[in-house]
């Protein structure tokens, strides 16, 4: 089994939802419509670097 992460750093799931709406991301539409998806319970405060290592490690 493949499995694959896409991790839009400061994208929210209301905005990647309206352009899938508009057509605008069709394949987000197939990857929503065949697979998974998430929201990171990210760090405090959030900062890029420390969030993308707790997301890969598991640890905050």
């Amino acid at each position: 089994m493949k499995v694959w992460i896409i991790g839009l750093d400061g994208a929210t799931f209301k905005s990647i939802d309206l352009l899938v709406k508009k057509g605008i991301l069709p394949n987000f539409k197939y990857l929503f419509q065949n697979g998974c998806r998430a929201i990171l319970k990210s760090t405090m405060p959030f900062f890029t670097g420390p969030a993308w290592v707790s997301m890969v490690t598991g640890v905050n």
